[in-house]
């Protein structure tokens, strides 16, 4: 299982701060920007493929539940059989 969350320092990294003709450090709105931009896609697709993992183990988990509950019929019945016989 995949475990992330946007921390401040991460956050903070994609912050890209340039010097100017003066020296002094400014951000690069369209780089930072992009850089958002890819985070933010990357955070996005692993939440897709989470959901989609979720749904296929709900799933699987009805499915299992559909058996369990045929299989307690069938011993229950196994069992009202054997102790008439």
């Amino acid at each position: 299982m995949m475990k992330s969350e946007i921390s401040s320092k991460k956050l903070e990294e994609l912050i890209i701060k340039e010097n100017d003709f003066l020296g002094f450090k400014r951000i690069k709105t369209d780089k930072t920007i992009e850089n958002y931009e890819k985070a933010f896609r990357s955070y996005r697709a692993a939440i897709l493929k989470n959901k989609c993992e979720l749904k296929f183990r709900s799933e699987q988990i009805t499915e299992l539940n559909t058996k369990v509950d045929d299989l307690k019929k069938k011993v229950h019945l196994f069992k009202t059989k054997t102790l008439y016989y």
